[in-house]
């Protein structure tokens, strides 16, 4: 009995390892769901119910703005849906669609260049293009050096032109100053207004010229052994040797000359004075007007030619910069064309195009809607526009009314709204036909003011019958599936697999060795049949998850 425990103990304890054994090795192949990732077509609707109503009338509006090109038909004509009735001015739109599909067509030139790679031809023609930027480099080196060569040598030339003027001037200067002191000396040596307006202006003109202050009643003697400041300076000062302070000086200079005549103007002539000192006063003048007529011209040719040294600088300069960017841009290119295209730069490129092939399409949208057209077939009893004039956006311009015809009218939330545009087609059912019997119509009209239904925002869309539609009733219920957006060939996953993390959108990728990759993605259009489309991250054939086991 005993043994026959023990036997059925180890039985047991067996069978209990063995059934974690098992349980553990199903544990290492999780029972996840998946799908493999395929080509296949998204559509994304609107789905909402309408009622069926008579059309009596319709007016007609343009979205956008513009000005009125031709009008096409009149009041009374009797016209068929999608007769076009009004077209605005799309010269703007017209030319931009032609950018844009020239600009596609470059990127597309260019992505079917980097996928065939680089033949031998277009490199050597890079090649050549490298060494024709070289030899431009090398001939705005050479040509801003031969400016800078030319620039030194017009301003050394310039400015000793205007300092050997400016070292006359200040000895002319000197010479009336002493001059003035002799007169000064001679007739107004006593206190009186004259003798102190003449002390004035003295002690101005000395203090330029020689830096030297409360001179105004110096004698001749004292003015004639003066030699520092200005005058010390410019006298200093060495001919052929270019510098910014030539400038300041041959400016000192005649602001000193300024105050010389000044001070010579200001000396009275009156009868007391001898006919020769009269004619040495006036001789001083004349010199000093003489100088200053000078130095205005030369300090004038200094200030043209250092601008046209700094224009013809900044000229040469910018030459050799844009040689050095092609030059730069010739290596880049030389490199490429040598390394292929990598696939980042494929792909890139792709992006480029579609994004080129959206901006095509917009453009397109925008160019059909300048074109007014019936929603309806009717007779045209209302015709607004003229040729020149500007109609804005959803004003009336035409009014079409139709008898016996029917529309379907139908309330868009503002969710919906923004996805469903004029000419959206869409699939009907009425409730009194039932299911088995589909309707087609596209949308004519979406009424741009905001209606509250049970305190939900929703838009009017009215909706025209395309083909028979035989026995239709006004008030009769429709079911609507508004076809807003569409996708072909494009790779598509139910909504529940995809997840969203710290870095965004992403989906679980059962790899073949059964680990698991949370995969990045991009995602497009979600369609009305519960999948989404992924623009990017996951491949044909990735198994992906949509049912994580525990």
């Amino acid at each position: 009995m005993k043994k026959t425990l023990i036997i059925i103990g180890s039985i047991l304890i067996v069978g209990t390892v063995a059934i974690f054994i098992i349980r553990g090795a199903g544990q290492s192949v999780p029972d996840h769901k998946y799908i493999e990732a395929e080509l296949g077509d998204v559509a994304q609707e609107v789905s909402v119910s309408g009622t069926v109503a008579s059309v009596q009338e319709r007016k007609l509006a343009f979205e956008r703005g513009g000005t009125v090109r031709a009008v096409l038909v009149e009041v009374g004509e009797v016209v068929s849906q999608g007769d076009p009735l009004v077209r605005l001015d799309s010269s703007e739109l017209a030319a931009s669609l032609a950018r844009s599909r020239a600009a596609l067509e470059a990127e597309e030139i260019k992505l079917s260049e980097l996928t065939k790679g680089t033949r031998v031809e277009e490199l050597a023609l890079v090649e050549t293009k490298l060494a024709n930027a070289e030899r431009a480099v090398l001939e705005a080196q050479s040509t801003l050096s031969s400016v800078q060569a030319k620039a030194l040598a017009d301003l050394t030339q310039a400015e000793d032109a205007a300092l050997s003027a400016a070292k006359n001037a200040i000895l002319t200067a000197k010479l009336s100053l002493v001059t003035l002191s002799d007169l000064q000396e001679t007739y107004y040596n006593s206190d009186n207004q004259d003798a102190y307006l003449i002390q004035e202006m003295k002690e101005v003109a000395v203090l330029r010229l020689f830096g030297v202050p409360d001179a105004g009643d110096w004698i001749p003697a004292y003015i004639s052994n003066l030699s520092g400041g200005l005058y010390g300076d410019v006298q200093a000062a060495s001919l052929g040797v270019e510098g910014d302070d030539t400038g300041d000086l041959v400016t000192d200079t005649l602001q000193a000359l300024y105050g010389t005549r000044d001070a010579l103007n200001a000396f009275p002539i009156t009868d007391a004075i001898s006919a020769t000192d009269k004619t040495s006063l006036q001789s001083a003048k004349t010199s000093i007007a003489t100088d200053i007529t000078a130095i205005s011209s030369r300090l004038q040719a200094l200030n043209v030619q250092r601008a046209a040294n700094e224009s013809a600088l900044v000229a040469a300069g910018s030459a050799l910069t844009t040689a050095e960017n092609a030059r730069a841009s010739a290596i880049d290119e030389l490199t490429l064309a040598q390394s292929g295209a990598s696939s980042d730069q494929i792909e890139a490129q792709r992006s480029r195009v579609t994004a080129g092939e959206a901006d095509v399409s917009l453009i397109e949208a925008q160019l059909a809607k300048t074109v007014l057209r019936a929603p309806i077939t009717g007779t045209v009893t209302e015709q607004r526009a003229r040729v020149g004039a500007t109609v804005g956006a959803f004003e009336t311009i035409a009014t079409i009314e139709t008898a016996g015809d029917l529309e379907i009218l139908a309330p868009v939330t503002e969710a919906d709204i923004v996805k469903v545009t004029v000419g959206d087609i869409a699939r009907i059912t009425l409730d009194a036909f039932g299911d088995d019997v589909l309707f087609e119509a596209t949308v004519s009209e979406i009424d741009p003011a905001e209606r509250l239904i049970e305190g939900v925002a929703t838009y009017q869309v009215t909706l025209g019958f395309i083909g028979e539609h035989d026995g239709v009733k006004p008030g009769m219920t429709a079911n609507i599936d508004i076809l807003t957006a569409s996708r072909q060939d494009v790779i598509a996953v139910p909504a529940r697999a995809l997840l969203t993390g710290d870095q965004g959108k992403y989906v679980r990728v059962l790899r073949a060795d059964n680990s698991v990759d949370e995969v990045p993605v991009k995602v497009g259009l979600r369609g009305s049949d519960g999948r989404v489309e992924l623009t990017d991250g996951v491949a044909v054939g990735d198994k992906v998850i949509t049912l994580f086991a525990d």
